[in-house]
């Protein structure tokens, strides 16, 4: 269950294992990592350089949630892979 219900909260061990299934393929766990990460978000350090690394993935796993976030990601000048993240 999301939110905590029903469980103790562990943000390291929500981390490490949306960091495993990102490694495995899932691409839903890559783009939680992407936006935990560059928000420094839910106990992650702030890290651009590994979202960009995580979204990039995801983009190249075939994920057009990926796709779009990065489109939007150009549309409002933040280029992958460059450190000009405007957010």
């Amino acid at each position: 269950m999301r939110g905590g219900d029903g469980c103790e909260q562990d943000l390291a061990e929500a981390e490490s294992l949306l960091r495993d299934s990102a490694r495995a393929g899932n691409d839903t766990a890559q783009l939680a990592l992407y936006t935990m990460l560059l928000h420094g978000q839910h106990g992650a350090e702030k890290n651009l350089i590994e979202a960009d690394k995580w979204l990039q993935r995801a983009k190249d796993g075939g994920s057009a949630d990926a796709q779009y976030q990065i489109g939007l990601n150009y549309m409002d000048g933040v280029e992958a892979g460059r450190l000009v993240f405007r957010v």
